[in-house]
């Protein structure tokens, strides 16, 4: 009996041996993970509190790019913006904006980085105006993707060009319109995605170019973004602008091969109710779904 009880003991302490030994190896895995550092910043994720910092940018000891006068746009992107295209921004983002024109916004655009992008020139005969080609994508954004009239607004561009953005709008995950319990208000607007706790939110910029700024790329923050949707566009009725009204006027105005059509398609995710809203990869297909409504 003894060696019985011996046998068993030694059994149960092998068992809790193994047991100590897969904990161990979980908590090991776990502190591995932790020390991985995404973004390649020299912080470590469970230290990072921005896990998708632009390589190269200077960042805090939380992993935080570093943006000294606050304005909502960090240190590095600024020198980006200065040194290839000369935009210089201000000390807040009022300042920022005052200091920025359209043609310049629109540069923004034409270099984010986005979720998404889809040429669309396929779509249009280059015997349409201008104004034929507005029309169409006009309403695909108003009947297809369902933009509100007062959530989506044109750019003018260097006087032979024009861009159209739309506000960003909380969606669930499948790229539908959100309106749900989290919800404060009954329309979204560009500035109040920090209305959820957390989700998806998204926007479309339609560009019709004749010639892209550069080749190099650019991510920026939403509140830059948020600035430039509220403070440069200029409103959903483009006769209200004489540089736009005077482009979708002249019937010689045509779309020819000189032009590009492209949307970039630029979705949020926010991880918590103070949590910044990141750019990611589509959630939805979406290149194929924006395809079918130009078809149609």
């Amino acid at each position: 009996m003894l060696a019985l009880s011996s046998s068993c003991a030694t059994r149960k302490q092998v068992n809790d041996l193994k047991a100590e030994n897969a904990r161990l190896s979980v908590k090991l895995d776990s502190i591995v993970a932790s020390l991985k550092d995404g973004d390649s910043d020299g912080v470590p994720n469970f230290m990072d509190k921005e896990l998708n910092s632009m390589p190269g940018t200077e960042v805090n000891g939380f992993g935080q790019m570093i943006d000294l006068n606050s304005n909502g746009v960090s240190d590095h992107i600024e020198r980006y913006l200065d040194a290839m295209i000369g935009i210089k921004l201000g000390s807040s983002p009022a300042e920022t904006t005052k200091s920025t024109n359209k043609n310049s916004a629109i540069s923004f655009f034409q270099r984010l980085i986005p979720s998404s992008k889809v040429s669309l020139k396929q779509y249009f005969n280059d015997a349409y105006t201008l104004d034929q080609c507005r029309k169409k994508i006009e309403n695909v954004v108003v009947s297809k993707l369902n933009v509100e009239p007062e959530n989506y607004k044109y750019f003018a561009i260097n006087g032979d060009s024009f861009g159209i953005v739309t506000a960003n709008e909380c969606i669930s995950k499948d790229g539908k319109p959100f309106k749900g319990a989290g919800c404060i208000q009954e329309t979204c607007k560009f500035s109040n995605f920090f209305c959820v706790h957390q989700g998806y939110s998204l926007l479309f910029v339609f560009l019709v170019v004749k010639k892209e700024v550069g080749n190099q790329f650019i991510d920026i923050s939403q509140s830059a973004l948020m600035d430039m949707y509220e403070n440069d566009a200029l409103s959903n009725n483009p006769f209200q602008n004489e540089q736009l009204a005077s482009l979708f006027s002249d019937p010689s105005k045509k779309l020819t091969k000189e032009y590009n059509v492209v949307v970039k398609h630029i979705e949020f995710f926010k991880e918590s109710k103070f949590g910044e809203p990141r750019i990611i990869q589509s959630t939805y297909n979406f290149k194929s779904k924006i395809k079918t409504f130009f078809k149609s």
